[in-house]
């Protein structure tokens, strides 16, 4: 399974604009995208739930690219994750 992305809601937090999901990777495969409205990212955290229930962060590397009021966040995912959340400040 590639680096996908679900349930993807937009919200905004007073001056933020958030931007959480569910999300999925599979170690090796080739880095994910997702496109987020409103501003450069300030932080992106990830998290996992997978078999164990307990919650993991993930702090995978990542960059950005910005084009107009969209900016494309590049995950470079390190392992693999069944049951992820994540959430986007920008």
């Amino acid at each position: 399974m590639a680096f996908a992305t679900t349930v993807v809601q937009k919200r905004s937090a007073g001056t933020f604009n958030i931007t959480v999901g569910k999300w999925t990777s599979t170690e090796g495969d080739a880095a994910g995208t997702i496109a987020v409205e409103g501003g450069f990212v300030i932080a992106a955290i990830f998290t996992s739930i997978d078999s164990s229930g307990n919650v993991q962060t993930h702090a995978p590397r990542w960059s950005e690219s910005v084009s107009g009021n969209v900016t494309t966040l590049t995950i470079y995912h390190q392992e693999t994750v069944t049951d992820g959340r994540f959430i986007i400040f920008h």
